[in-house]
This record gives structure tokens, sequence and C-alpha cells, in this order.
């Protein structure tokens, strides 16, 4: 009909209507994730560092660079993959499919649960030497740590025992650790109070196993994987219930905020206290507090502020010097410490010193004691140009996980969405989800378990979801 729209093109307005507000859901992990990036380049630029900008034009255009290529990966595979609705009525079949393959997996979880627990028992032994038993003794320990940080940070290179072959059945038991982790937080509320002490204990484990050591990464992993839980709860409930079914969800979402406050208060907290006393609580120069962020904070900030500066940024000053020194390809092997000295270890030969880590020595920048930026580590195999690439691809993998994370409910997804946004978060410090053996192998196990099922090599799993609540077309 001329000058007017067919029924068609009428239906067709209204899906683009509806799939509009979910299109925006999808893209949230992408926003956290830039706001993040961007606080990361304002303490940069702004907060009070104990080194020299240097090179800056060239570190932004950088940075600008690779997060674009990072942004327009996730979009490509939003834009590749358009999600249109099935229908208008939310709890459509598919999502009642997707419901009987989570009792499944309800009860695999369960088992996990309380081989986790023994499993949490055992590392906790191996690196303090404290019996998982002895409760007046680990007590003890973490009181020490907390008023001690710095000596139990010494120790703790000294402390661990064990044998090759105890560790490597822990390393492949990992992809089950992070699996576990994840579930077990994400269906809590639906655990037996059994379950739900049996998965508190092993957090508790995990937690003070790092308190005890006085560090802090195992502490800030669990909190990311209770905010990437979180997070898919909530962009899963948007994206499924129409609003006024979301408001009936908006006590339970706000308690979840205030959890992840509550823990994050109490993780910077801790950092603050391990951070200060590695470095004494040492007087910092008077030039700090000319910083634009120290004049805008009040003085009780003003320590975590500049421990966290430092802990976020300190990777960007190498990153400043890489175009100055030369590059060695290192084929796949120079993104992780872990995979540069068990191939350095196998070749009987120094594989570290064909790193940007150790050339960029020169400029001052300990090869160790210093961060290095994710991108520097991926650089090594690939080039500072590569990085652009290598970038794209995260980005492209990180909306996929994201989709079947909020979309198809794959609950294979929850334990890599929690990775990626660790790996993300360290993004401006360095490596680490490749760089220790267990969540490297965590990692890279997960995403080849989901491709075997993919490729059919792997019988269906209930793990990964065919049916969405909306539907690719």
């Amino acid at each position: 009909m001329k000058g007017g729209k067919n029924f068609n093109d009428i239906e067709i307005s209204k899906k683009m209507r509806n799939i509009k507000p979910k299109l925006k859901i999808i893209f949230k992990p992408l926003l956290y994730s830039e706001m993040f990036f961007i606080f990361t380049v304002f303490l940069y630029l702004t907060g009070p560092v104990e080194y020299n900008k240097v090179n800056l034009p060239f570190l932004l255009f950088l940075l600008f660079i690779y997060q674009l290529m990072f942004i327009l990966g996730y979009i490509f595979f939003v834009k590749r993959h358009a999600i249109t609705v099935i229908n208008d009525n939310p709890l459509s079949s598919s999502l009642n499919k997707t419901k009987h393959k989570e009792r499944k997996v309800f009860h695999l979880l369960k088992f996990l649960i309380v081989t986790t627990l023994i499993f949490q028992m055992i590392i906790f032994y191996i690196y303090t030497q404290i019996a998982p038993i002895d409760f007046n003794e680990i007590i003890s320990s973490v009181l020490f740590s907390i008023n001690d940080p710095i000596s139990s940070y010494t120790q703790s290179f000294s402390n661990s025992s064990y044998s090759g072959i105890l560790i490597l059945f822990l390393v492949l038991y990992s992809p089950f650790l992070y699996f576990t982790f994840a579930l077990g937080i994400y269906y809590l509320g639906k655990l037996s109070l059994f379950y739900k002490l049996t998965l508190l204990m092993a957090i508790v484990y995990e937690v003070m196993r790092w308190v005890v050591l006085g560090r802090n990464k195992g502490v800030f992993d669990m909190l990311i994987i209770v905010f990437s839980v979180i997070i898919i709860k909530i962009l899963q409930n948007r994206f499924i219930n129409p609003r006024e079914k979301r408001r009936k969800e908006f006590i339970k979402q706000s308690l979840n905020i205030v959890l992840v406050i509550i823990l994050s208060v109490l993780v910077l907290s801790y950092f603050t206290n391990t951070i200060g006393s590695r470095t004494q609580h040492y007087s910092y120069s008077p030039e700090y507090y000319n910083s634009l962020l120290l004049k805008i904070t009040p003085n009780f900030l003003h320590s975590f502020l500049i421990y966290l500066t430092n802990y976020l940024t300190q990777g960007y000053r190498a990153l400043s010097h890489i175009a100055d020194v030369t590059w060695t390809p290192m084929f796949g092997i120079g993104n992780s410490t872990f995979l540069i000295a068990n191939f350095g270890s196998v070749f009987k030969t120094d594989l570290f010193q064909y790193t940007y880590q150790f050339k960029l020595t020169e400029y001052g920048i300990d090869s160790t004691a210093s961060w290095h930026t994710f991108y520097t580590w991926v650089a090594n195999d690939v080039h500072w140009l590569g990085v652009t690439i290598v970038m794209f691809f995260i980005g492209y993998f990180f909306a996929f996980v994201s989709v079947r994370a909020i979309v198809y409910r794959d609950t294979i997804a929850y334990p890599l969405f929690a990775l990626l946004f660790m790996i993300i978060f360290y993004m401006s410090g360095n490596n680490q989800v490749f760089s220790y053996p267990y969540s490297f192998m965590a990692f890279w196990l997960l995403i080849i378990y989901w491709l075997l099922i993919k490729l059919k090599v792997i019988k269906y799993s209930s793990l990964v979801n065919k049916e969405p609540t909306l539907i690719n077309n």
C-alpha cells in the first residue's frame, strides 16, 4: 500500500522496539568494563604516582586503540548474532527446558561442593603448613597476618611443601573449582543448609589461605567471582522479566548490591592494610598531595588512593616504553609466566630473557617486582601492534560468553564470565589469569570442553543450552 506501512512492516517495527531494550542489557558487561578502564586511566592521569609519565601521547593513543578494538569485537558479535524475541511471553517453553537442564546441573553441583571443600582443605595445608582442622592455629595465623601482613608475606615464599604429582592433580581440578564457586554462589538460595555451609567453608578456606600468606590476589578474585555472578543474575532477570515483575525483584537485587558494597569495603580495607605493611606505611613525597585526586578527596582516603593508584596503574609506565625496545616473538608462550617457566624448564634455557618485561629493565622497570599490563604480556607473542587484533577477539569472545550467560543461561558460561572479568580487572596491572596455573588451566580447559560439545566430540551436555529465551535469526 503506497504512502503507508504494510502489516509486516508494522510487526517488524514492534519487534525492533522489543529488541532494543534487551540489546542494551547485552551491552551492560561491556559498559561496566569500559567504566573500569576509564577509572584506571583517570587514576594514572590524576592520581599520586611515584614515576614520571613519559611518552604520554603514545601511551594514551595505544590504550585508545586497544580498547576501541575490544569494543568493536564486542559490538561485532552482538550485531552479527542479532537477537530477536521468540514471543511476548518471557516464560517460554525454551526457558522451561533451561530450568530442566539446570536441575541436572544442580545434582552435579552438590557433589562438586563437597569435593571442592576437600580440595580447599588440601591446598590450604600445602601453602600454609597449617592443619585445616586446627581452628585455633588458623584463627591465630589470620589475626597475626592482619596485624603484620609483611611478615606473613615474606614467610609465604618458603612455607609451601608439596609433591609435584599432588600439585598436578590440584591444577587439573581447577576448572571444577571455578565452576563450583561460580555456580554455588549462583544457586546459593536453592541449596540446602548442609550444602550452603559446605560451600561457605570452601570459600572461607580459599580466602583465609591468601590472608595467612599476606597476599591480595585470592581475596580480590573471590570478590570478582561474587560480583560477576550477581551481575549475571541481575541482567538475566532484567532480560527475561517485564518491568512489573522486575519491581518484585528490586529488594532482592538491592540486597545483592549491598552485599557487594560491604564485601568491597572489607576487601579494600584489607588491601590498604597489606600494601601499607609492605611499604612500611612510609611517608610519601609532598608532591603526591599536589595531585588532583588527593586534592578533591578527604584525608582518610589518601593512603588507600596512593596504594590503589600504584596497584592498578604501574603497568602503564612499562607500556609507555614498549616501542623503545626490540621485539622477540615467543610464539604463544610469552603471555604467561606459567608457560615461560615450564617451557624454559623443558628446553633448559631462560626464555624470560626474550620478553618485553626483561628488556624494559634498562628503563629502571623491574622485570618481576614491577607490574606489566596484560597488553605487554600479550605483546611478547604478537608485538605491541598485534595486540590490537587480540583485543578484538577478546571483545568478541567476551560478548559471546555474556550472551551465553545472560540469554542462554549456559551454566558453563558463568565461571568463564568471572574469569573474563578477572582479566579485565587486572588488565592495567598484569596477566593474572594466564600467569597462575589454576586460573590458566580453568580458563582453557573450560573453553576446550565447550568446543568439544559444539563439535559433538562430547555428547550434548546440560551445561550448554541449545535454545535461549531468545533465539538467533
